[in-house]
């Protein structure tokens, strides 16, 4: 399916615009949170910190943009996109200009948690909620769309980033993302639709909490959804982490590594996309499960693949499009199932396990190729934790009542 012809389908019953500013809000926040990652190594080797403390802010910030969507998921759907996208105007830039002009690393820390990971929790899953509380035709294919925006944002803003880090020191990329996000943010507060529901009155915290657990959802249900993607999660934040022990490992430079993560970004952005046609041929709910298999196949592929070039470029290009559509189906196929009524608090609850898996993930996979000297058993727990992801994922089920409303009021 082309994009101009996913985008109609999106717009079946969501407004462009409001596909629009999704799409490109997103991309700014996620691209802005990842390029901190990319710049996080130059900017705390400036404080004398020991290496691989950039990681660490990185996955900080990361996980704190996934935590924040408990409250500002329900937010969103109570409220509308308007005022959280004008939160997040303030809260992206400021963070990065207080990381730039940070005088210690602790400050830098905080900063970048709470300004960079803070706002962007303010777009990220409120985004994806104000979209998926639309009416169902077209549900999918604008989730997918905006998903891909993120993964577009990344794939523009990292090199950016990078390439004026480069010429003109870290401090300068980290002001040009701020003015980029300012500017992309504050625009789409001014012109996004009025949005909001009423079947999401109680506060936004109490939502989050019992969102998952609501008479629509089993608890049973609830958390196979949240181990589930606790552990998928996990998975995928693997290969991202350990690129170059595995260069390293194979006799290869971190060029390598480096090419695989661009292969991997291009055909995670492909898979967000592709998601949607396949969704309309076998439904969301297979498209997930579908979606999750291929990234433990993927996974188990990489712990065969030794050095070979071409292998390992079937591995990016696999383990990539798998978790561009796994990324794509997880919100799609909740929205499906339960509708739109506690949306942004459900679509908030399950990003927590995101979190959970980004913080759990690298770092147990370091332990192990610690101990034991070698990526592979990182790997291969690795695709032990993406498979019974997907062994954990909630059947079949045909959407309740409330979730084939036609309108997310």
């Amino acid at each position: 399916m082309t994009t101009p012809r996913l985008a109609r389908r999106a717009v079946q019953g969501t407004s462009w615009l409001l596909v629009g500013v999704a799409s490109l809000a997103t991309a700014s926040a996620l691209g802005t949170v990842t390029a901190l990652g990319a710049l996080a190594g130059g900017i705390t080797a400036g404080f004398g910190s020991a290496a691989g403390t950039g990681h660490a802010v990185f996955a900080l910030a990361v996980s704190t943009s996934l935590l924040a969507g408990a409250v500002t998921g329900p937010l969103a759907q109570r409220r509308g996109a308007r005022p959280l996208l004008a939160a997040g105007a303030v809260l992206l830039p400021a963070g990065l200009l207080a990381v730039a002009a940070a005088p210690t690393l602790p400050v830098a820390v905080v900063a970048a948690v709470l300004g960079v990971g803070g706002g962007a929790g303010c777009v990220l899953v409120p985004m994806l909620t104000v979209v998926g509380i639309g009416p169902a035709p077209g549900r999918a294919s604008a989730i997918a769309l905006v998903s891909a925006g993120g993964a577009a944002g990344s794939a523009v803003l990292v090199p950016a980033a990078t390439w004026v880090a480069d010429g003109y020191g870290p401090t300068a990329g980290l002001l040009a993302l701020g003015g980029v996000t300012a500017a992309v943010l504050g625009a789409g507060a001014a012109v996004v639709p009025a949005t909001g529901s009423t079947r999401a009155a109680r506060p936004a915290v109490v939502t989050a909490l019992v969102a998952a657990v609501e008479p629509a959802a089993a608890p049973a249900g609830a958390i196979r959804w949240y181990l589930s993607s606790a552990a998928v999660s996990a998975a995928v934040f693997v290969p991202f982490a350990h690129l170059p022990a595995y260069a390293s490992a194979h006799g290869s430079g971190l060029s390598s590594a480096a090419a695989m993560v661009s292969v991997m970004s291009v055909a995670s952005l492909a898979g967000r996309l592709l998601f949607a046609a396949v969704a309309l041929r076998v439904g969301t709910s297979a498209a997930l499960r579908a979606s999750a298999l291929g990234l433990g196949a993927a996974l188990a592929w990489w712990l065969v693949a030794g050095p070979r070039p071409l292998a390992v470029l079937v591995f990016a290009a696999a383990f990539g499009t798998c978790h561009g559509g796994y990324v794509a189906s997880l919100p799609a196929a909740l929205a499906e199932r339960y509708g739109p009524a506690g949306l942004g608090g459900r679509f908030g609850a399950l990003y927590t396990a995101t979190a959970v898996g980004a913080l759990l993930g690298p770092g147990l996979a370091g332990a192990v190729t610690v101990w034991t000297g070698h990526p592979a058993p990182a790997i291969a727990v690795a695709a032990g934790a993406a498979l019974g992801g997907c062994a954990l994922l909630p059947g079949t089920h045909q959407p309740t009542r409330q979730a084939t409303s036609s309108s997310g009021a």
